[in-house]
């Protein structure tokens, strides 16, 4: 306890302190309210008072650590098959209103180093607690937009309203047609064109929230919102059973009490609705946040766009380092959004010039692979390409990847194999030790070494290959 509360003297600069003590305090203080809850909870007005007041925008790595600490509040449910009861503040709630001024005031500072990690962690934040968390992101971004637009000196953004929602609500979204076709933020306007005039680190970190916001949003919905509508079906069924139980009288119809044990039994009405719910949060995902009229993402995703298939003239590697890592973050929210730009996904990745780039798009293909098999199982060779890529960053982040694929089921072992068998003699020690390891994992998985031999060999011993006999030798050892 008197740790604890030297911990906070020291967040509440009770006791002197510098910045990095403060700092400190309040990451050790998030570590241990991992474990118990309530000693962020019962802090929290010192967390917005002392770590997410104007001082604070001063030391942008204390704002980001404030985040992390009051991330720690989500609740976890302790036992599988449950689902604990959210804690959700109001979107008035001080806290968001700090952290969205933060945002904002900051966003022209272009001298501060911290703040893409300060916005990301604001935006986590604003999800994990928030009670409607796309009222705020969608304030956040229309706010933005506008410092864009005035920097670019083009129209006002908002032709349509001051409707800043991200997508339409659940209600609403299910009734609508799926057949929204994308469009430019502003309908006639595309102040993407003019995007040259601005700061490159102004728009790496418009375009950084505008991803980051997406995924939150994907987040929210597929795990939050879905988590919740099976917890209070959970609720409603127990309610129903205990009542059945209380007013059930021998006269009851057998043959209904039979039907109705059964489906229990096989979990029917359960699965029906948790497939029904699912259905909506897809029709949404889909249809109603990346493309359409009306949602404020739907919008700002042609300025991510333009840039990545515009990289040359926008010479700043981290602004296109930030938007190839966007669009991959939009195509994860949307089938329709992923089918139309996987194209574009894979010529980045084949066609940048700097291998970081290349590495992370690697990740992110993998995502995409697990989200959406089908849509880029016939782009898997274009994957398989980056094992020869000349840097070793790169074909280390893709053999890592594909392992994951294919012991995962997600990727089938076919002809590329020999491409992960010549790893196993690149010449990048690391490299050659995670084909290994992947050949043994394999290996465990029935037959699956002995199924791939014969493509293995057949294709290392083709000439155009160029595999020394030597080498050769190597590999089928």
């Amino acid at each position: 306890g008197g740790v604890l509360k030297l911990l906070w003297d020291f967040v509440s600069r009770k006791v002197p302190s510098t910045p990095d003590t403060v700092r400190s305090a309040l990451l050790l203080l998030s570590m241990v309210a991992s474990a118990e809850v309530d000693i962020v909870k019962s802090n929290l007005d010192v967390i917005v008072d002392c770590a997410l007041d104007e001082e604070a925008e001063k030391d942008l790595l204390l704002v980001r650590y404030a985040c992390l600490a009051l991330q720690q509040l989500v609740p976890v449910s302790k036992t599988k098959g449950t689902y604990a009861k959210p804690f959700r503040l109001s979107e008035t709630h001080r806290v968001f209103e700090r952290l969205k001024a933060i945002v904002l005031t900051t966003m022209g500072q272009l001298d501060l180093p911290d703040w893409l990690a300060m916005a990301e962690q604001a935006v986590n934040t604003v999800y994990a607690l928030a009670e409607h968390p796309d009222q705020i992101c969608g304030d956040i971004l229309k706010v933005l937009f506008e410092k864009l637009l005035g920097l670019i000196a083009t129209p006002a953004l908002n032709k349509t309203g001051d409707d800043v929602s991200l997508g339409a609500p659940l209600a609403e979204s299910s009734q609508k047609d799926a057949s929204s076709e994308n469009s430019s933020p502003g309908g006639e306007e595309q102040p993407e064109k003019n995007l040259t005039q601005c700061s490159a680190i102004f728009l790496t970190r418009l375009v950084s929230v505008i991803g980051q916001v997406a995924l939150k949003q994907l987040v929210y919905l597929e795990c939050a919102v879905l988590s919740e509508l099976k917890r209070r079906r959970q609720l409603e069924e127990g309610a129903r059973e205990k009542e059945q139980s209380v007013n059930k009288t021998p006269g009851g119809s057998k043959k209904a009490d039979k039907e109705a044990s059964m489906e229990d039994e096989m979990g029917l009405a359960g699965a029906t609705a948790d497939d029904a719910e699912a259905e909506v949060i897809r029709r949404i995902c889909d249809s109603h946040l990346v493309i359409g009229d009306t949602a404020m993402l739907a919008r700002l995703q042609a300025i991510v766009v333009y840039i990545c298939t515009n990289p040359s003239q926008f010479p700043d590697a981290r602004l296109r380092t930030a938007a190839a890592l966007s669009l991959a973050k939009l195509m994860l929210v949307s089938a329709d959004f992923c089918e139309a730009h996987v194209q574009l996904l894979f010529t980045i990745l084949e066609k940048s010039v700097e291998p970081t780039i290349r590495a992370n798009t690697v990740i992110a293909v993998g995502d995409l692979m697990f989200r959406f098999p089908n849509l880029t199982e016939p782009w898997t060779p274009n994957l398989y390409a980056r094992l020869r890529d000349g840097s070793a960053h790169v074909r280390k982040h893709t053999i890592m990847v594909l392992t994951h694929l294919i012991l995962n089921d997600m990727v089938k072992v076919k002809g590329q194999i020999s491409e992960l068998a010549m790893c196993l003699e690149d010449s990048d020690q690391h490299i050659s030790d995670l084909a290994r390891l992947f050949f043994l994992e394999l290996s465990h998985k029935g037959n699956a070494i002995y199924n791939i031999l014969p493509d293995v060999i057949s294709r290392l011993s083709d000439p155009d290959i160029g595999v020394a006999e030597q080498q050769f030798r190597q590999i089928m050892r």
